[in-house]
């Protein structure tokens, strides 16, 4: 969640890797006012946040996969601590592991990408 943001979902597919469109609407979100004008300069006939495929700047899109992978690891945390919790009931615990083990493939990918990243 973001302040002053309505919520959205990211979705994390089964590769590890994250939806295009979450990450444009953070790119979007991140995004500071020359950032946006950049953006607003775009010739966005019918595309929408189509263009946003594509990074604003290096500084908005380490932002954004910093607030993705802190996102993440907070919640494969809380998956982690749900499977220990849930350890009387082996379906839930499965699940909750597969989950965390899902998330944290999906940081592990934004760390191979960007190496240096803080989160």
């Amino acid at each position: 969640r973001m302040m002053r943001s309505k919520p959205f979902s990211v979705i994390v597919f089964a590769d590890g890797s994250i939806d295009s469109g979450a990450i444009g609407t953070l790119r979007y979100n991140l995004a500071n006012e020359e950032e946006l004008e950049i953006f607003s300069s775009f010739d966005t006939k019918g595309s929408g946040l189509g263009v946003l495929v594509k990074p604003l700047s290096e500084r908005n899109e380490l932002d954004v996969q910093s607030f993705i992978a802190s996102t993440l690891a907070e919640t494969a945390y809380d998956a982690k601590s749900g499977a220990e919790e849930a350890e009387n009931d082996g379906l839930v615990s499965v699940y909750l592991k597969e989950r965390a083990k899902l998330l944290e493939l999906a940081i592990q990918r934004i760390k191979t990408k960007y190496p240096d990243l803080e989160y």
